[in-house]
């Protein structure tokens, strides 16, 4: 992916609800907008509630007896591939080595399927321990010498390599959602910077994107190794419009690129995923992953590689390029159908900072979200106060916020800084009429000046938060 094509996205959380390591919070946030019963629990654990019906959920996958067995299927490659196989799918044909591994008799089997192969442990995420394309049998034990010797898998799988793309595929409700194309870790040269110096450039570009800062691009000795069979190095200048591709795997937590595509993906392509989802009864929405050789066409040769039912929405809220897919509203579709937020609730959060800390300094087991404020016709206001006498204005923010904090307002006070603070308040016309009118008057008793600065909507949560 080129510079020019990376998405620079807004973060969608808020100060009081941090999204960095937990965009799972986006599905009870959707509930909760939608006036759904939400409660929090410690370790990403939450149930959403109608009345009538209740679910539980750990992060994005549903829990309990029946759904915890179906993500342990899907958590061992191998079973999840005699399952998709069994239902007439695509699937790369390979086998499970357990126990004590005879690395010569897999050696043996690899060279059986013929190189190159994919080597990587039965029930490991993330990609971790996965040799995508091993081309020789000296390569697999050397593989094997390290997922087994060092890295201590007892569980193997060994398959087909299948060349093509990486697709993730979001299924729920019998449609796809959202589709994101995951592209190697590359480099675009512009015919005057090294490779070093490129991936410089490209990692600081990736820390603007809320969810690919937490997989940095970064030079190491296996980046190194793969320029070199490459006869590249780090300080080679690839001409103007070349792309450089840094590893062999396509996966973002190795500075991977993700692409959404989910409007460019095949009928094919989509039947596939649609499919898989299908062959696993119970399961009713997941992250399919499909290796395909040209996601676009209908003669598509695709495979289904992985389900992911806890797959997360990183790749479809910020895709490196590409557009935003709401997989968080889909999700909550699919056990509260015909529920919908009002258009205004999308600047209403609940505070995940604050009950966070409730869970890790072991105050509560659980928090039951007080419902989403109902307001008629709000109306917004930020206003500013200033003053020369620095006293008198932290004097003017504590009496402000001890005033609002008693009422039916919602919103949140700034902190003084440079002599200033804003004031961000939510209610009803009247609610904000008179609040201004009282904030007027302390202003002038304090001898600061109160004007207003924005009538737009702002995030708030319910209540009052002092930043």
């Amino acid at each position: 992916m080129r510079l020019d094509q990376m998405n620079a996205w807004q973060d969608l959380g808020a100060p009081f609800f941090s999204l960095s390591n937990s965009l799972w919070a986006l599905v009870p946030l959707e509930a909760w907008r939608r006036g759904l019963r939400v409660t929090l629990q410690p370790s990403a654990r939450y149930t959403l509630s109608d009345g009538n019906s209740t679910f539980s959920f750990r992060q994005t996958r549903l829990t309990g007896s029946q759904a915890d067995a179906l993500a342990h299927l899907c958590d061992d490659k191998q079973g999840t591939r005699e399952v998709l196989l069994k239902a007439g799918l695509p699937a790369p044909q390979g086998a499970l080595f357990t126990d004590h591994i005879n690395k010569a008799e897999l050696a043996d089997y690899a060279e059986s399927l013929g190189f190159p192969v994919c080597i990587k442990p039965n029930n490991w995420a993330k990609a971790r321990g996965v040799f995508p394309k091993v081309g020789n049998r000296d390569a697999v034990l050397a593989a094997l010498d390290m997922l087994v010797d060092d890295l201590g898998a007892r569980e193997i799988v060994v398959e087909q390599h299948i060349p093509g793309d990486t697709l993730r595929v979001f299924v729920a409700g019998g449609k796809v959602v959202g589709a994101t194309w995951a592209e190697a870790a590359n480099v675009t040269g512009d015919g005057a910077n090294s490779i070093a110096t490129l991936i410089e450039i490209k990692a600081e570009r990736r820390r603007q994107n809320p969810h690919m800062k937490s997989s940095p691009l970064v030079l190491d000795a296996a980046m190194k190794d793969f320029l070199d069979a490459q006869g590249l190095s780090p300080e080679s200048v690839p001409a103007e419009g070349v792309t450089v591709t840094l590893r062999a795997a396509s996966n973002l937590a190795q500075g991977g690129d993700s692409l959404d595509v989910t409007d460019e993906i095949s009928q094919r392509v989509a039947e596939v995923a649609i499919a898989s989802l299908a062959a696993v009864p119970g399961l009713r929405h997941a992250g399919i992953d499909l290796l395909v050789d040209d996601f676009r066409s209908e003669a598509a040769e695709v495979y289904v590689n992985e389900l992911n039912p806890s797959a997360g929405l990183g790749g479809h809220i910020y895709p490196g390029a590409g557009g935003r897919r709401d997989v968080a509203a889909a999700i909550v579709d699919q056990y509260f159908p015909g529920t919908r937020a009002k258009d205004e609730a999308k600047y209403w959060y609940f505070s995940l900072n604050q009950i966070t800390r409730l869970f890790t300094s072991r105050v509560a087991s659980e928090v039951v979200l007080e419902p989403l404020p109902l307001i008629e016709q709000p109306h917004w206001r930020t206003l500013r106060f200033e003053g020369s006498a620095g006293s008198q204005v932290q004097l003017l923010r504590n009496e402000l916020l001890s005033r609002v904090t008693r009422g039916s307002l919602h919103g949140r006070i700034g902190p003084v800084r440079s002599g200033s603070f804003d004031l961000a308040i939510v209610g009803t016309a009247q609610q904000v009429k008179r609040a201004e009118a009282m904030a007027r008057d302390l202003a002038g008793q304090r001898q600061c000046t109160m004007k207003p600065v924005s009538s737009r909507p702002f995030r708030t949560t319910a209540g009052f938060i002092a930043g």
